[in-house]
């Protein structure tokens, strides 16, 4: 009898730490699953409630503590993540008003692009798009106020794309104030910077303002929405 009830409780002890390794598991995905959710898509909640927002702030705290390691960053940057979202002071108007997407800056290093010193078709199609807006970085463009004035338009949707482009095209560039309009104009104007770094006579001047302007939509447009959002230091 005596051993019988050793292994009944060896038994209900398995139980108890199988269910608690259970429980840790099910707290980490979670933990990840909406870090996951946060960054690849933070737009989606903004239209959360305030007592939605409240909430979940409540069950990764009831967690936060439990946690080590990978898992514990990630609710942490998952509480940092909502309590921006609930903070009465935040922007209510971030910029980017869809649910198209997160996405990372691009950069301007050179590198292989469709081969020498050629540009992709679409490059061509882009640089058109530009242009007949008035931008361009040529030596006697414009200057750099009248430079972001249209870059700005065509982000907010003052200006109209030209209508003798291909439909797909026009899709590809996304409705006005939406992620995937600046996530076009940013990516049209990294790869012109990297294209024309790969030349054998590069134009230092036109690469310059490329990347001035990049550094204006970027602190204009991405980053007041993406500082929120950064993961937090330890």
């Amino acid at each position: 009898r005596a051993l019988v009830q050793v292994q009944d409780f060896q038994n209900v002890a398995t139980h108890r730490l199988y269910q608690i390794r259970k429980k840790e598991k099910e707290r980490a995905h979670s933990q990840i699953i909406i870090y996951e959710m946060a960054t690849s898509n933070p737009e989606r909640y903004l239209t959360w409630s305030k007592e939605d927002l409240q909430n979940r702030i409540s069950d990764i705290l009831r967690v936060q503590a439990e946690l080590t390691g990978s898992i514990r960053k990630a609710a942490d940057f998952n509480l940092s993540f909502f309590q921006a979202l609930l903070d009465t002071k935040r922007p209510i108007d971030l910029k980017l008003i869809d649910d198209s997407g997160y996405f990372h800056w691009p950069d301007t290093l050179a590198r292989a692009e469709g081969g020498g010193e050629s540009l992709f078709f679409d490059d061509f199609q882009e640089e058109g798009v530009l242009s007949t807006l008035g931008y361009n970085a040529q030596l006697d463009g414009p200057e750099k106020t009248k430079r972001r004035k249209i870059l700005d338009k065509l982000f907010t949707g003052e200006v109209n794309l030209p209508k003798n482009l291909p439909a797909d095209y026009h899709v590809s560039w996304g409705e006005p104030q939406t992620s995937t309009r600046l996530r076009k104009i940013a990516n049209t104007l990294a790869s012109f910077c990297r294209q024309q770094k790969n030349r054998q006579n590069p134009s230092v001047q036109a690469i310059h303002k490329w990347e001035q302007d990049l550094a204006y939509l970027r602190e204009t447009y991405y980053k007041p929405f993406r500082r929120k959002f950064a993961w937090p230091s330890s």
